[in-house]
């Protein structure tokens, strides 16, 4: 069993590379050569900071969740989040690169170290994981579960959309981009959608009224007082 656990969003860079090598320890598939990433970061977060110069904040392009005892001295497991850019959609359409970095996160990575198992850390984490990007204003939280692993149906039982193998994601509102299948790895695309998932944090950025998810074209947030808001006030 684990000690008294808490929630770190890891910002020191010696922590997330610790916590990446740890993952390419964990993860099948998962390279965690701590150079190579840090520089892909740094080249990810550039992009980002460009495409959104004078529109908006841009967001963040990868975050580090884990889970720890108290003195920060044992880690337990952590989730990888991060924000999708794709340089082929900013060449063709940069609003519609800016909708798909703003409404999607991408979960990169998670693990539980093996001696943790079976607690449930698993299902907490990806929950973290889901409110960090809901928090962040993204509706979706993306990813590909390696077949190797055999965890398709733990996403399942949690409530993410699993395609068949080998199947990318579908076109979803309000991006409507595809996420193709790479054909080197085997396996499942998933994704769990934020909105109704923490429908009862949403207030109207006009009235601050509760928002109400209705999934009919696409799914919509919908104010009783106000319509359809363009944007939304978190609770």
């Amino acid at each position: 069993m684990t000690a008294e656990m808490k929630h770190v969003q890891v910002l020191h860079p010696r922590g997330i590379e610790m916590v990446h090598k740890v993952a390419g320890r964990n993860i099948i598939g998962f390279d965690g050569n701590v150079d190579w990433i840090r520089d892909y970061n740094d080249r990810q977060q550039h992009k980002l900071d460009r495409l959104f110069d004078g529109v908006s904040e841009p967001p963040q392009a990868s975050t580090v969740l884990a889970l720890t005892d108290t003195s920060n001295s044992e880690l337990y497991g952590a989730a990888i989040v991060e924000t999708p850019y794709f340089d082929e959609l900013v060449n063709e359409n940069e609003e519609q690169a800016r909708i798909m970095a703003s409404f999607h996160r991408v979960l990169a990575g998670m693990f539980v170290a093996e001696e943790f198992r079976g607690q449930g850390l698993g299902r907490d984490l990806l929950d973290w994981a889901a409110n960090h990007s809901f928090q962040q204003r993204a509706r979706y939280l993306d990813g590909f579960v390696d077949e190797r692993t055999g965890s398709a149906d733990f996403y399942r039982r949690f409530g993410a959309v699993v395609t068949e193998r080998n199947q990318g994601l579908p076109v979803r509102s309000p991006a409507n981009v595809p996420l193709n299948h790479v054909k080197e790895v085997n396996g499942h695309w998933f994704y769990i959608d934020t909105w109704p998932m923490f429908e009862d944090l949403m207030r109207c950025s006009r009235c601050e009224e509760p928002l109400h998810f209705v999934a009919e074209e696409g799914g919509r947030l919908v104010c009783d007082v106000c319509g359809d808001p363009k944007d939304l006030v978190d609770q």
